[in-house]
């Protein structure tokens, strides 16, 4: 697991696939909060997630009935 602190920027945010378009909150430089990611681990990105665009913390899970 990531954790950045408000403002740290993503070091995997050029070539994270989770990063579509630079919409990821975790590679925003301006980014008034923490960002948790759990798609990195040990250093490595986990494949097969998926990231929603308006997911500011990194803690926002998808709900399905």
């Amino acid at each position: 697991m990531l954790i950045l602190k408000e403002g740290q920027v993503c070091p995997f945010s050029q070539s994270c696939p989770y990063n579509d378009m630079n919409q990821c909150w975790g590679a925003k430089p301006n980014r008034p909060n923490t960002f948790t990611c759990e798609y990195v681990v040990n250093g490595k990105i986990l494949e097969g997630g998926f990231r929603l665009p308006s997911d500011k913390t990194g803690k926002m899970k998808i709900l399905q009935e």
